[in-house]
């Protein structure tokens, strides 16, 4: 039921955007897409035609609501939008976004268009990207946020509070990191755990000493499984000297756990990531001959084991 209505849903968003663009209502397209949440944005997006996409697109502001749209789209549509865009608006696009989405998106572009794109970004944004496209697609370090916000241990509850309130950009505040004199992550406090302290207690005296922790080279398949074993929103990254290099969030887990059941059902179809599943039949059938011809053969000697074992009457 909920499928269907989900379904339901995204075809009504279709078919109001279409409608939009045939009376060419470019206010009203603006609203209806800062109103639509980037994920079903990515979702409708699919069903439009290469025109659609792009006069759409067009109208889309140089925010995060765009950054985290793009950042829900497959790595070739990523790349179609935005090749013909000006490197100046793509750079705009980059600065709103998490560190790990603009991984994801400057990867999306070809590499000499991706270099030429990160120049145009601030020194400080150029080192953290470098660092986030410098590990490996399926760890951790690819797949973390460098924006974390910390607490010293020193400070009280009440303090801890009011500085709180100052982080507006801060990434999920669900859990406080602390860290000591030297950056060290030393412990973590939950949002709730904060908020029903005295005031006046230090955070070294109520914060979690036992930290799950992972390196930014774990594999993501293995930080999904931390997560999911241990319930945890998020999961502090560090490097040997125990310094926070970032957080991994249950979001971006989840993206991973989602490619991973793509993968496995386009390889049990003969396909990979990278292929075009609308490609034309005849080249497909060429990019898949080996998968079909065994799965023929493998047919035909099943048929031949059940027709023996069948007795004549």
């Amino acid at each position: 039921m909920r499928k269907e209505m989900f379904n339901h849903e995204i075809n009504i968003l279709r078919d109001t955007y279409r409608r939009l663009l045939r009376r060419n209502a470019k206010t009203n397209l603006i609203k209806l897409t800062k109103k639509t949440h980037p994920a079903d944005l990515g979702t409708v997006f699919r069903y439009f035609s290469d025109e659609e996409q792009l006069s759409i697109f067009s109208l889309m502001g140089e925010s995060q609501h765009t950054a985290e749209f793009l950042s829900e789209l497959d790595d070739a549509l990523v790349n179609d939008l935005l090749n013909n865009e000006s490197l100046e608006r793509i750079a705009a696009i980059i600065e709103k976004a998490p560190t790990n989405d603009q991984s994801d998106i400057l990867n999306a572009l070809e590499d000499e268009r991706a270099q030429s794109v990160i120049e145009l970004l601030n020194a400080e944004e150029q080192e953290e990207i470098a660092e986030i496209m410098g590990y490996p697609d399926d760890s951790a370090g690819a797949l973390m946020n460098t924006e974390v916000f910390t607490l010293h241990e020193e400070i009280t509850a009440g303090d801890a509070i009011k500085t709180l309130q100052d982080q507006e950009g801060a990434e999920m505040v669900f859990y406080l990191y602390i860290t000591d004199d030297d950056d060290r992550l030393v412990g973590v406090i939950s949002l709730r755990t904060l908020t029903t302290t005295p005031s006046s207690t230090t955070l070294k005296d109520i914060m979690i000493k036992n930290v799950h922790s992972i390196r930014p080279e774990t594999d993501q398949e293995d930080v999904a499984r931390i997560v999911a074993q241990y319930n945890f929103l998020a999961v502090p990254v560090l490097d040997p000297e125990s310094h926070l290099l970032g957080i991994v969030t249950v979001d971006d887990v989840v993206d991973v756990i989602r490619e991973e059941a793509d993968d496995t059902v386009l390889n049990m179809a003969g396909l990979n990531k990278d292929d075009d599943i609308f490609a034309p039949i005849i080249q497909s059938t060429k990019r898949r001959s080996l998968w079909l011809g065994a799965n023929l053969i493998t047919a035909i000697l099943a048929a031949a084991a059940i027709g023996t074992s069948i007795p004549s009457v």
